[in-house]
């Protein structure tokens, strides 16, 4: 299931705020695509997966490679090594902690943060802590 929340997720990670000069927002849709719903998508040709962000040839491969860690790094995915491969396999994980982690160091902005909240709580995603979370959103805009 495709999370309706995706598109504000994907402005985010392509905000300079927090991931500096580069846009995370292709890396990360493009592994988010190959999970099936598990969670883990094998990463069998890191060029496949390079050309699928958009990236080609050795300074393609950094390019994405550099991104895979910076999404790790940022909480959004983990990577495993697998055999003789840094990067043999990603676990796509679920972003709501990512994207909090992201806005309490104040790189979400409360309009941004409130439009994540709303599209969870409309997707049916429910609890206290997001309940809080979007009523303390929505009073500050």
């Amino acid at each position: 299931m495709f999370p309706r929340a995706m598109p504000i997720i994907l402005r985010v990670l392509s905000d300079k705020n927090v991931s500096g000069a580069v846009d995370l927002s292709r890396t990360y849709i493009g592994l988010w695509c190959e999970n099936f719903g598990e969670g883990i998508v094998e990463i069998t040709s890191e060029e496949h997966f390079a050309e699928i962000a958009g990236f080609r040839g050795e300074r393609g491969l950094r390019s994405w490679r550099d991104r895979v860690r910076m999404l790790a790094a940022l909480g959004f995915l983990r990577v495993h090594e697998l055999e003789a491969r840094k990067i043999g396999f990603v676990a796509v994980l679920r972003p709501y902690s990512a994207m909090k982690r992201l806005r309490s160091r104040g790189l979400i902005t409360d309009g941004w943060w409130a439009a994540y909240s709303k599209k969870l709580i409309d997707a049916g995603v429910e609890s206290e802590a997001l309940a809080e979370s979007v009523q303390t959103a929505l009073e500050t805009i």
